[in-house]
């Protein structure tokens, strides 16, 4: 992946500028992009200098404006990554995973240049994927053990959601510590990336996301009972290194 490509944060941004575009036919102005962005505006200001860098955006005045790389990137965003070629498709390393219960500030998935890569053989990859190193024993019931690396297939912010099923990396809000008072949280606030698979259930009326096991859900003792959810992604696939694991027997 280049150096230049957009990070996910900046791609999440990247994204809401480019639909409140699409939707309003103006530019935005920073502020309002907030509410999609879901952070404050300091950071969110941070993250399009970066992208201004890069050359994907461009401030135009108080707005914000994308550039013809931006237009580039995504009208090629979804299109195959060498679909005739036999050689390995690299995937980048962007951070880790923890397969548990995290806190708002515990991990953080972007990183800067540390240039690590998977290396995956025979695999077409049609989707913004990226790598995330497992951290943690609590999905080993589903085959996936510490050091592991997963393959995520990136969603689009406010726009895709996984399905029943679906193994994701996510961000999430507790139930037990949600207040009836409060209407918008700031992702900031949100546990950070867990690894689990996703499930909807209704509890007291109510719609909560249940973050666990795909199979013996009801013994499970990592389950994660969410009010909110953050979805980042959706795993395709496990990288294991072998020469990293040595034998018990």
């Amino acid at each position: 992946m280049p150096k230049d490509s957009p990070s996910p944060t900046e791609r999440r941004l990247l994204n809401i500028i480019h639909r409140y575009i699409s939707e309003h036919g103006e530019l935005p102005i920073p502020g309002q992009l907030m509410d999609d962005f879901g952070e404050k505006l300091g950071y969110l200001l941070t993250v399009a200098k970066r992208l201004e860098r890069k050359g994907f955006v461009e401030k135009q005045g108080n707005l914000i404006g994308t550039t013809k790389k931006a237009e580039q990137y995504f009208s090629g965003a979804l299109k195959p990554i060498r679909p005739n070629s036999v050689a390995p498709t690299q995937i980048q390393v962007l951070g880790t995973v923890r397969a548990g219960r995290t806190t708002p500030d515990e991990l953080e998935v972007e990183i800067h240049g540390s240039g690590d890569l998977v290396l995956l053989p025979n695999t077409k990859i049609e989707r913004n994927c990226y790598a995330l190193e497992v951290i943690g024993k609590s999905m080993e019931h589903e085959g996936i053990f510490e050091g592991d690396f997963v393959i995520v297939e990136e969603f689009i912010n406010g726009i895709e959601w996984p399905s029943q099923g679906d193994l994701v990396v996510a961000k999430y809000f507790l139930l037990e510590d949600e207040k009836e008072e409060i209407t918008e949280i700031p992702e900031a606030d949100f546990m950070d990336l867990t690894l689990k698979v996703y499930s909807e259930q209704m509890q007291n009326g109510k719609k909560v996301y249940r973050l666990g096991w795909r199979r013996d859900n009801r013994s499970n003792p990592y389950v994660i009972i969410a009010s909110r959810l953050i979805p980042k992604g959706k795993v395709i696939g496990v990288y294991r290194n072998l020469r990293l694991y040595k034998s018990t027997f």
